[in-house]
C-alpha cells in the first residue's frame, strides 16, 4: 500500500534526487540527491524524511561540511545501522553522519580512500552493520586501478581502517 509520495520541492532533473535510499526505522528515510550543487560545485545532499500524522515531511537537508567534498557526488550510495548514517561520494571518499536523540543528523567522520587514487570510485557502495562498514571501489579499468572494499571498524566513536580487500587475482575491476 503507498503511503506517500517523497519530492524535494527544489529538485532539478539534474538533481539526481532518488539516487540512492536508506532506510532508517519505520517513519524515517534518506534519499541521496547526489546531482545538488553546493556552492557552485556538484557536492551533493541529504534530505531527511520524517512519517508525521499528515504525511511525510522533508524535515532536513544534510551537507557535508565546507571543505569536505571532493567535487562528485555525496550521496551517491547510502546506508544506515545503529545510529550511524553512511554516504558514499564515488570519488575518493565518504561521509558518515550520527542521528542524534532528537532525530537529527550531525556530521561526524570524513573517510578518505586509504589507496588516495586520484581516478578511482571509493563511496560508490555503503554497508553499514553494527560496528562494522565496508566502503567499495570498483576501481577504473581504463587508468589500470583494481577495484577494492575498504572496511572500518568503530572503535570507541571513531570508524577505523581495518583491512582493504582486494580480489583474490588481485587486479580485477568491478571488483568492490
Amino acid at each position: 500500500v503507498l503511503s506517500g509520495f517523497l519530492d524535494a520541492r527544489d529538485a532539478s532533473p539534474v538533481s539526481a534526487f532518488g539516487g540512492s535510499i536508506a532506510v532508517v526505522d519505520r517513519d524515517t528515510v534518506v534519499v541521496g540527491r547526489f546531482g545538488d550543487i553546493i556552492g557552485g560545485i556538484g557536492g551533493g545532499s541529504l534530505h531527511v524524511f520524517r512519517r508525521t500524522p499528515n504525511g511525510w515531511s522533508d524535515s532536513q537537508m544534510v551537507f557535508p561540511p565546507v571543505g569536505t567534498v571532493s567535487f562528485t557526488s555525496n550521496g551517491f550510495s547510502l546506508d544506515y545501522d545503529n545510529g550511524y548514517l553512511v554516504s558514499g561520494e564515488q570519488g575518493n571518499r565518504a561521509h558518515v553522519y550520527r542521528r542524534e536523540p532528537d532525530g537529527r543528523f550531525v556530521y561526524h567522520q570524513l573517510l578518505l580512500d586509504p589507496r588516495a587514487y586520484s581516478r578511482d570510485a571509493f563511496g560508490f557502495d555503503v554497508a553499514i552493520e553494527g560496528d562494522l562498514m565496508a566502503v567499495g571501489d570498483p576501481g577504473d579499468f581504463g587508468a589500470g586501478l583494481p577495484g577494492a572494499v575498504s572496511v572500518y571498524r568503530l572503535d570507541q566513536g571513531s570508524w577505523d581502517l581495518e583491512e582493504t580487500l582486494l580480489a583474490s587475482d588481485g587486479y580485477v575491476t568491478n571488483f568492490g
